[in-house]
């Protein structure tokens, strides 16, 4: 196969996975749907990357996929990060991800020894 032929297909699969994440970013607004979509986008440049550098016969494509790689996992974290704390505080004040289903709940009602105003008696 020609050098150009095997460029273009790298280039192809590298803009089909770029406007798939695009179309993920623009149809859903989740958290959870535009950070997939934007690691979607960003493997289509990581392919095309890859491609680009194997054209020309260095490695620089894949050393740029490799901080890419990098910079992804780190933009993940952070967007868990963000979901767990969104998740954490919700207007209940309950936390989805902090309590199982048979845990004890805890307990709102006064002690005997205070009284409902706050005021302790001694």
């Amino acid at each position: 196969m020609q050098d150009f032929q095997l460029l273009n297909i790298y280039l192809v699969v590298g803009s089909l996975l770029f406007s798939i994440g695009v179309v993920g970013i623009v149809a859903r607004r989740g958290l959870v749907y535009v950070v997939l979509s934007s690691s979607i986008m960003m493997q289509g440049v990581f392919v095309a990357a890859i491609g680009c550098g194997a054209f020309h016969g260095n490695s620089v494509g894949q050393i740029i996929t490799l901080f890419g790689l990098s910079v992804s996992v780190i933009q993940t974290v952070i967007a868990a990060a963000l979901f767990r704390g969104t998740l954490a505080s919700r207007g209940d004040g309950k936390s989805a991800l902090g309590r199982s289903h048979n845990a004890p709940q805890p307990s709102t009602r006064l002690s005997t020894e205070q009284e409902p105003g706050g005021v302790i008696d001694a």
